[in-house]
């Protein structure tokens, strides 16, 4: 690489501009963590709507790395975050850009480590599922998949548009997965009672 190099030399004539345009960053991030705690009305709507046993656990503290809106059945095991299995969207705080990678994520959070984290992973049907849907996995999240705004829908001038896309994946994840986390839920129960 020379500085005689078209990219390189752009960058050095207009280091200066692009330096304080790259310091917008993290004021953009801050305002992308705030707009989307402000779906936290419309994701009641949706927890409303999809049955009465599901509740909302909203994550958005200050001293959250991964805030997010997340939803389970009141009988799935473990409260608040700390559930063994929540569904919902989640987020980099601070570093959420929506491009990708740097997007929010629908994720189903349970850990591998945990009796209904290896469970949904070692489950067929549920890795069938993730797989149709192109979500990936990790140690923390069985399925998770980016949700970025449609490019024929910029961002933030169609802000209308991208919300409704977050809320219908989580809806779709929920419809996704759901049953399959009870069907695991159930299984891991059974198996880890003792036979009379």
């Amino acid at each position: 690489m020379s500085i005689e190099d078209e990219r390189v030399a752009f960058y050095l004539r207009n280091r200066k501009q692009l330096e304080e345009w790259f310091e917008i960053r993290a004021e953009a991030a801050a305002a992308m963590d705030e707009w989307l705690a402000l779906l936290k009305p419309e994701v009641e709507t949706l927890v409303a709507e999809l049955a009465g046993d599901v509740e909302l656990i909203a994550s958005l503290g200050e001293e959250q790395q991964f805030p997010g809106f997340f939803l389970k059945r009141i009988s799935w095991p473990g409260t608040d975050r700390d559930a063994t299995v929540l569904i919902g969207l989640q987020w980099s705080r601070g570093k959420t850009l929506l491009a990708t990678g740097s997007g929010p994520w629908v994720v189903v959070r349970s850990e591998k480590a945990t009796p209904v984290g290896s469970g949904l992973r070692d489950n067929d049907e549920f890795t069938a599922r993730r797989k149709e849907r192109k979500d990936k996995s990790s140690q923390s999240w069985a399925a998770y998949g980016s949700v970025l705004p449609l490019p024929e829908e910029p961002f933030p001038e169609q802000a209308d548009g991208y919300r409704r896309v977050l809320l219908d994946s989580i809806r779709q994840a929920w419809k996704a997965y759901a049953d399959l986390v009870d069907k695991v839920i159930t299984n891991s129960v059974s198996v880890s009672r003792p036979q009379v």
